[in-house]
């Protein structure tokens, strides 16, 4: 007995685009991720960049190498100063510098050197503020042998101020975020199991139990959830290392070193798409179970 291939192809009809589901999940949950870890790692990705804003203490001419060697020293031992990054530059060096910087001709290199000896340092990022680098400067400058502090109060002030916006900023994209992907997931999901709509409907009219019909239903939403969380993972580890072979100034390094806030966000990405997706199933399921045959077509 031949079989029917028209049977085939219409039981083939019925069944959901669960690759669909998936991939539209996947692609979900990538963007998510990316913003979360994004949300986890910016304070440190703020302090690298804090911590590059330059401090100069400007040494008198007269300032002998015992002076000298007393500031570096003094700041060596100062809790506010970043580890190693005390430096002292001599005048010759500070000259050399503002010769690349501005393209000196070799005419200037008979003129009298009108810049003096400078010590630099980088600040730890939890004392970048504005009053506490002001007795910071205070304190340096005491000593008779300085001349002048600069640092970037400028920049100083807009870090600090943007941080505030920032963070408001996030909080609203991070709610935002997580209602679309939800309302998405749903979306695809109830599109997904449309046709098969009529399936749920006749096991139902033939005594089917709802525990017995939406169990299978229920498993495969437990699996789409699996899958979509991992190949989102693997999706937003392809995209970092990328960004960080061709951009390595955005120093998204911080995040594959980041080994415990990573494997959060995997099991979170892994999680959510597992809880979405079987919420998302439940209720679709049920909802055709509660609807009329007449409320199908």
């Amino acid at each position: 007995m031949m079989s029917n291939p028209s049977g085939t192809n219409q039981s083939n009809k019925n069944k959901p685009s669960y690759t669909y589901v998936i991939l539209s999940v996947s692609l979900v949950l990538f963007l998510l991720g990316f913003f979360g870890l994004f949300l986890l790692h910016a304070p440190k990705w703020i302090k690298v960049y804090k911590e590059q804003v330059n401090v100069m203490i400007e040494i008198k001419e007269k300032a002998t190498e015992e002076e000298i060697l007393e500031i570096t020293n003094y700041l060596h031992q100062q809790n506010y100063v970043k580890n190693e990054s005390v430096k002292f530059v001599s005048k010759e060096e500070v000259a050399e510098e503002m010769k690349e910087e501005l393209g000196a001709t070799e005419n200037t290199l008979d003129m009298m050197n009108p810049f003096y000896d400078m010590v630099h340092f980088n600040m730890n990022a939890n004392f970048m503020q504005d009053d506490r680098m002001r007795i910071i400067r205070e304190n340096i400058m005491q000593n008779n042998f300085v001349r002048d502090v600069f640092y970037q109060e400028l920049l100083v002030d807009q870090i600090n101020e943007n941080l505030k916006k920032i963070g408001l900023v996030a909080l609203c994209l991070g709610f935002f975020f997580i209602i679309v992907a939800i309302v998405l997931i749903h979306n695809t999901i109830r599109l997904a199991m449309y046709s098969n709509r009529f399936v749920i409907k006749n096991m139902q009219l033939v005594g089917a139990t709802w525990s017995f019909i939406t169990k299978p239903y229920l498993t495969k939403g437990l699996s789409n959830g699996f899958w979509s969380g991992l190949i989102s993972i693997i999706l937003l580890s392809i995209l970092i290392t990328l960004i960080n072979i061709q951009f390595p100034e955005l120093r998204l390094d911080i995040w594959l070193e980041d080994i415990p806030g990573l494997f959060l966000v995997m099991i979170g990405l892994i999680l959510l798409g597992v809880l979405i997706c079987f919420t998302s199933t439940y209720f679709v399921v049920n909802r055709y179970l509660k609807m009329r045959l007449d409320d199908l077509y």
